[in-house]
């Protein structure tokens, strides 16, 4: 698929405020911390991002979990130097299947390549009981690295939907860690 159609459709996916026409000043009347903070993400990223997550996955069905991060050490670095355009990338990977420790993966580095932006996938990881427990579990680690205090109000919601004890356990943990 074209870099620049996937750059489209990422952007009305995860941020469809930005795809609807505001007037000017609607969009000076919304405070500062609810305007979307959309990363620009150009054609020759997108290719990199998905080069190294192409590299990611092929290691992580080949290594065990523990000698996963060493093994992919420049990868994740790689991804850090690029920052929140990233995690545009990430999020969209994690909507599609995969194996467990990719995924688990993709879930630490959101919280390394954090932004508010990677709120609402993570959440979405917590809150689905067919995912892997240690994915879920990983994504309530990389909540609370980020050390955003807006995850509250959504772990709030999570600790509603959530039925397993461990994940509830974790969750409760991040509001604590976070407030």
């Amino acid at each position: 698929m074209n870099p620049i159609i996937k750059l489209v459709l990422l952007v009305a996916l995860f941020f469809p405020a930005c795809t609807m026409r505001k007037s000017p000043e609607i969009i000076s009347q919304i405070p500062l911390s609810e305007k979307p903070d959309t990363p620009m993400t150009d054609p020759e990223t997108i290719q990199k991002v998905e080069h190294i997550l192409n590299r990611v996955k092929n290691i992580s069905e080949r290594t065990l979990l523990d000698d996963l991060g060493r093994s992919t050490m420049g990868e994740s670095v790689s991804l850090m130097d690029i920052g929140e355009p990233s995690a545009l990338i990430i999020a969209m990977k994690l909507k599609e299947p995969g194996n467990w420790k990719y995924r688990f993966w993709m879930v630490d580095m959101l919280g390394y390549v954090g932004g508010e932006m990677n709120i609402t996938p993570l959440i979405e990881i917590i809150e689905d009981s067919s995912e892997d427990i240690r994915v879920r579990l990983r994504a309530c680690e990389s909540i609370k690295e980020m050390k955003l205090q807006q995850a509250v109000p959504a772990l709030l919601i999570s600790r509603d939907i959530v039925n397993d004890k461990r994940i509830l356990e974790e969750i409760n943990k991040s509001i604590e860690y976070l407030r």
